[in-house]
């Protein structure tokens, strides 16, 4: 099928989005032969002939004359100014309203009783239609021509306006805006609802009083007349008609909800997408969407969601362009016919139902879909394993190996989307424990960001916290969301969750902070003792897992190692136990601290010793604390060459950062030797790779020193 952001002579065999390049928008004129078209080199855009890009009339004609490229030119211009300024919904925050499925309750306009005729329908259309388009954010490395266009609506009178989700796909450096029929231009300020599978996207801009389509009460039949404005490639504010075809659901496999759509034969292309689809009351009835091809070369190609593809300024020329050899005969398409798929009724009303679970009413209920996802997975597994059976042949066992964790991954990625349809709710943890126990670092890393979406200060999250103690993954985004936990239960308001949290950051992370983050560890820990004698409550998930007993004495037995470890001492060092049973290891920054990587190979552990030394002398005892990362795998000779040398330091060596893989990479070292100078919050302030001059680094440690002691007293 046609890749709507691009030239209509390119066949792609797939499904494609309608939202439409602005390069492409800002250039496009077509010549159609057949389905061939031809692009040209790139020209100069037209410039605007006049401040305002809508011309009401020329003469005694009330016609309302549109210059697409002046209007274009003139929206991509305010989109600039919104991106300097920093105006808009971006970044993380756009990113963050994206991940999760949810709903904005509101009440739609009811539609009128009477029916209106085409012309009326397209005027009402036109003052609740919006352009929607970006372009890239202030600071990103991207020009004008990497930004796209679609279409929106108004639904709600405030500033509330409808739209597809994957207009927003891959936009976290964009900055949004919309422009109605009068030239009028808004940032996009916040997105207020998405529903990913249905394709659907609310959205606020600054601005009240604005006419709202309504809304009608029931699908229209197969059959019945439907128009459609939107702004199919540049042609801006096009209204078509046509009529509702079908209605079709797909699912299958081990994707998630199954997907609806609304067949029509209303023409659209890149750029329609979000358009209005209105019955004979002027009342929406869906909007656009998707195409899909049927060519006769591949009559039976699946149909696909499919992300929309980047696109650049081009311009298309009026015909096609000669060759080497002289002009070229334009090729047949295979080409047979177009469908148009949009978002139907059902879904539209949905998003604005309060109470609703985004996915509730697909084929297959929320309630049933974590039972049948399993069976799927299961009854793929087994094919897969009867055909193991039936060959000899390593390579084709091998593949089939690969097929069958791909399926079980792929079971575990539908179950993340069934838990993303129901955000912070209780009945979704499990299914995130289950992706923790059974899925790769990728999978639960998404957990972990779903999990951010909880109230943190809930015990609902114990049984995943605890799934992730089990686990031993690691990775920046398990640890900022373990960081999390621990910063929104400052008063250990629930101790369980703190403490269980701290347990697994002392665990999973060589850990440099202050005296005083290990101290407040180790009372979470207490807390946390306290809170499992007195419930006497299991807080994992199954029966087989340990009673609160035996947390009980785990947790004693830690917090003993934790009081008995003395802070500041000689080496600098807590060593204690988790929930688990397994080692906790914190570094305590009193000083400012030169952290030492030490070659690969022993024999340079002469040469390490002797650098250590050499800084030693140099720099008083007093001033500074010595820590290492060896790779010597001899850990009695390493400490006994240590103590001879009488240096006082901590040494971590190779047969910790085997048991805790990604050491150096969580502390972004590497095993070359490097002297790096790190103040008391574990910030590097200076990296030499040779020990440095005595008074570079003597002016380095008492500039940190000279900033601490300006520090107030804690």
């Amino acid at each position: 099928m046609p890749n709507l952001g691009t030239p209509i002579g390119i066949t792609v065999r797939n499904p494609r989005w309608l939202g439409f390049g602005l390069g492409t928008l800002l250039l496009t004129g077509l010549m159609i032969r057949g389905f061939a078209v031809t692009a040209s080199e790139p020209e100069k855009p037209p410039t605007a002939a006049a401040p305002m890009p809508i011309v009401p009339e020329r003469g005694n004609d009330s016609t309302e004359w549109i210059d697409d490229s002046a209007t274009i030119d003139r929206f991509v211009e305010q989109l600039g100014k919104f991106a300097e300024a920093g105006t808009g919904i971006t970044g993380e925050r756009l990113e963050a309203a994206l991940e999760i499925d949810r709903v904005f309750p509101m009440d739609a306009i009811a539609p009128p009783a009477e029916s209106l005729t085409p012309e009326q329908i397209a005027e009402k259309a036109r003052a609740s239609t919006w352009l929607i388009g970006c372009v890239p954010a202030k600071g990103a490395e991207a020009g004008f021509d990497d930004g796209w266009f679609a279409t929106a609506w108004t639904i709600g009178s405030d500033g509330i306006l409808l739209t597809n989700w994957h207009v927003f796909e891959n936009a976290r450096e964009m900055i949004f805006g919309v422009m109605n029929a009068q030239g009028e231009i808004f940032p996009v300020v916040d997105l207020l609802a998405c529903d990913k599978l249905a394709d659907l996207a609310v959205i606020r801009i600054p601005k009240r009083g604005l006419p709202a389509l309504p809304i009608a009460q029931s699908a229209p039949k197969p059959g019945a007349w439907v128009g459609l404005l939107s702004h199919p490639g540049n042609e801006l504010f096009t209204f078509t008609q046509g009529h509702v075809t079908r209605y079709v659901q797909h699912f299958g496999g081990l994707a998630a909800f199954g997907e609806q759509w609304m067949g029509v034969t209303t023409d659209y292309a890149g750029g329609s997408s979000g358009g209005p689809i209105l019955d004979r009351t002027g009342a929406v009835v869906g909007m656009a969407c998707l195409t899909s091809n049927i060519d006769s070369e591949e009559p039976t190609a699946r149909r696909s969601r499919l992300h929309r593809p980047a696109i650049r300024r081009r311009a298309i020329q009026d015909a096609p362009k000669a060759g080497a050899d002289g002009p070229q005969a334009a090729q047949p398409s295979s080409i047979q016919m177009v469908v148009k798929l949009a978002v139907p009724l059902v879904m539209i009303r949905q998003i604005i139902t309060k109470n609703h679970v985004p996915g509730s009413n697909r084929p297959i209920p929320l309630a049933t879909w974590h039972a049948e996802i399993r069976k799927r997975a299961a009854r793929q597994i087994r094919q897969l394993e009867q055909a193991m059976k039936l060959t000899e042949n390593a390579r084709e066992l091998d593949s089939l190996q690969v097929q069958i964790t791909e399926v079980e991954q792929a079971a575990l990625q539908a179950v993340i989307h069934l838990a993303r349809a129901t955000p912070n709710r209780p009945e979704s943890i499990p299914l995130l424990v289950e992706c923790i126990e059974r899925g790769d670092l990728e999978l639960v890393e998404q957990v972990v960001g779903l999990l951010g979406h909880f109230h943190l200060k809930s015990e609902a999250v114990l049984p995943a916290l605890w799934q992730l103690a089990e686990s031993g993954l690691e990775s920046e985004a398990i640890l900022d969301f373990l960081q999390a936990v621990l910063e929104s239960n400052p008063h250990r308001s629930c101790q369980a969750v703190a403490a269980l949290a701290g347990g697994i950051l002392s665990r999973n992370h060589l850990r440099i902070a202050p005296a005083e983050e290990v101290e407040s560890t180790a009372q979470a820990v207490a807390e946390m003792l306290a809170f499992a004698e007195k419930s006497g409550t299991n807080i994992r998930p199954t029966a087989d897992d340990p009673d609160a007993a035996t947390i009980a004495r785990r947790l004693q037995a830690g917090l003993a190692n934790l009081r008995n470890c003395e802070v500041g001492g000689k080496h600098p060092e807590i060593l204690g136990t988790d929930l688990a049973n397994r080692p906790i290891r914190v570094t305590l920054l009193e000083k400012p601290t030169l952290l030492l990587t030490w070659d690969e190979a022993e024999h340079a552990t002469e040469t390490n010793l002797q650098t250590i030394q050499a800084i030693r002398r140099r720099f008083p005892a007093a001033t500074l604390q010595m820590v290492g990362i060896s790779a010597i795998t001899d850990r009695t000779k390493a400490q006994k060459m240590v103590e001879n040398a009488k240096i006082d330091w901590t040494v971590l060596h190779n047969d910790q950062t085997a048991a805790q893989p990604g050491i150096l990479d969580r502390l972004n070292l590497d095993s070359q030797p490097m002297i790096r100078l790190i103040d008391a919050t574990g910030t590097v302030r200076s990296v030499w790779t040779t020990i440095p001059p005595e008074r570079e680094l003597q002016t380095a440690i008492r500039k940190i020193i000279e900033e601490r002691s300006k520090q107030p007293p804690k």
